[in-house]
């Protein structure tokens, strides 16, 4: 049987703080939906996309031979502009941003990607010359997840492009390649602070799917697998449609 019910369900264990702390961290401006993790790295990255973003096509080219060489698939962008672009067509699952760009810096850009990508969905590092601290705070104010600075060595670099790849791939189901709990959890929470600093309404659907005892025991696991599949599918179909009208 399939059993849905709408309704709206709100934990406060959810929030790490209170109700002040809400205006604290601006989430993504769009609502995050099933389909934002969608199950394309493995938990070592494997199969990852990355946006390298730099205006020295030299460095492009050093960033390009560290990733390939490793099996990363690379999305290259010479500006700011291009690199915003680049994320309108094609998904990623990480950005590499040089800071000192003509026209748009990589910290305006770590902007306007978490104006509709949270840290949790879309790991943003930062790279750049600049190494004092009020550079760091800066870019992590942006929005970077981490900050590498020039010269950096190639090993300490896909040492944290893994790091951020496997704590984002932690965040998706091994079966149905979509959010598990503790993507529920963590979007649930961003979302509560949305709609507490926007004093907009708040909606849960809590999906159950019963009667899996019903299937026999030979391939009961691989049917219980197929039928989350499926469902997951359907899901992520219609729960990660775009929003009607702007958050």
């Amino acid at each position: 049987s399939f059993v849905s019910t709408a309704t709206m369900e709100y934990s406060e264990g959810l929030l790490a703080g209170s109700w002040a702390d809400a205006g604290d961290y601006t989430p993504a401006e769009s609502p995050i939906t099933l389909g934002d993790y969608a199950g394309t790295i493995a938990n070592d990255g494997a199969g990852a996309r990355i946006l390298i973003v730099d205006d020295d096509p030299v460095h492009l080219r050093v960033l390009f031979n560290h990733l390939t060489s490793e099996g990363y698939a690379v999305v290259s962008a010479a500006s700011g502009e291009e690199a915003l672009q680049k994320l309108l067509e094609e998904s990623v699952d990480m950005a590499l941003l040089d800071v000192m760009m003509p026209r748009m810096s990589g910290y305006e850009v770590a902007r306007q990607i978490r104006r509709s990508h949270p840290p949790s969905e879309l790991p943003i590092i930062l790279l750049t010359a600049k190494d004092q601290v009020h550079d760091l705070v800066q870019g992590l104010d942006a929005g970077a997840n981490d900050y590498l600075t020039k010269p950096f060595s190639r090993l300490e670099l896909l040492a944290r492009i893994r790091n951020h790849l496997g704590i984002a791939a932690a965040n998706v189901d091994e079966v149905t390649g979509i959010g598990n709990r503790r993507f529920i959890e963590t979007a649930l929470d961003q979302e509560w602070r949305r709609a507490v600093r926007k004093s907009s309404p708040l909606a849960f659907l809590k999906v159950s799917l019963d009667g899996f005892r019903l299937l026999p025991d030979a391939d009961g696991n691989a049917r219980v697998d197929e039928c989350l599949k499926r469902v997951a599918a359907v899901l992520q179909e219609f729960g990660g449609a775009p929003a009607s009208e702007p958050a």
